[in-house]
């Protein structure tokens, strides 16, 4: 039987300095012709301005390209990452430079730095770098510097998104119709873990079992990408079901590991 597991299309790149949508691989050069029409800030001050594309290895559907001035830290590139893809609760993270780790919570017996260096210091153009965000369910991207150019400027440039990934259109991997829901058991998107929002009803017993698929290679990990207002969904799904079937809602106290006490809802 054939599979109706199907992969999305790499999706375009959205300029986000002319709003035109852009093919992935004439991304760098439509940058450098739309950064001529729309200059930085003018100035005398020679600033060394980093283009950075950053990818996912592992579903390559997303990509972002960021500008960021050599005078800055590695601790704001991280930052960058985090509100654009990542950040659930506030994980671990580090670079990859080379043979040198450079982490937000630096162990000396890793041989570990913090990001407190420069982009200029570390970076050139041409150079590839790792980056993990979250040691435990991990995201890893892999940030390609595009190029380095000297732009004038009273002062260092914003540090911005330049051009995004359009959102890729998942085929759900039950009936191939378009996904728009991911399981959170399964640790992130991937192309056997999207559903249609009638699959996903007939697939899980509540909406804590799965979530809205988001614009980020991060798509449910750690729960990412889920609301105050889908948790209220599934709980008031829960509810409504325990009431069908005649079950009372009582609140409990666990023990989990190393003692410490966890108080959750259940149906009896």
């Amino acid at each position: 039987m054939k599979s109706k597991v199907k992969k999305p299309k790499v999706p375009e790149v959205k300029c986000l300095i002319c709003g035109k949508p852009v093919l992935r691989e004439a991304i760098a050069e439509h940058l450098k012709e739309c950064r001529g029409k729309f200059p930085l800030r003018p100035g005398t001050k020679d600033i060394e301005v980093f283009r950075i594309a950053v990818i996912a290895p592992a579903f390559l559907e997303f990509f972002l390209c960021i500008e960021i001035a050599g005078t800055k830290k590695l601790s704001e590139l991280d930052a960058m990452l985090r509100d654009a893809w990542l950040e659930c609760c506030g994980h671990l993270s580090l670079f990859r430079i080379g043979e040198q780790s450079f982490s937000v919570s630096p162990d000396p017996n890793f041989g570990d730095k913090d990001m407190g260096a420069k982009i200029g210091d570390v970076l050139k153009e041409g150079m590839v770098v790792e980056y993990d965000y979250d040691m435990g369910s991990t995201t890893a991207l892999e940030l390609e510097v595009l190029e380095v150019k000297k732009s004038k400027g009273k002062n260092a440039p914003r540090s911005i998104v330049v051009a995004q990934n359009e959102p890729p259109e998942w085929k759900c991997c039950k009936c191939a119709n378009l996904a728009t829901r991911v399981s959170t058991a399964d640790y992130g998107i991937g192309y056997d873990t999207v559903y249609c929002d009638a699959c996903a009803k007939t697939e899980f017993e509540s909406g804590y079992e799965h979530s809205p698929i988001v614009n980020s290679p991060r798509s449910s990990t750690c729960g990412y990408g889920r609301t105050e207002n889908d948790d209220e969904a599934a709980e008031a799904e829960i509810a409504a079901k325990a009431k069908a079937d005649g079950k009372k809602r009582k609140f409990v106290i666990e023990q989990r590991e190393g003692g410490i006490p966890h108080g959750r809802w259940v149906y009896e």
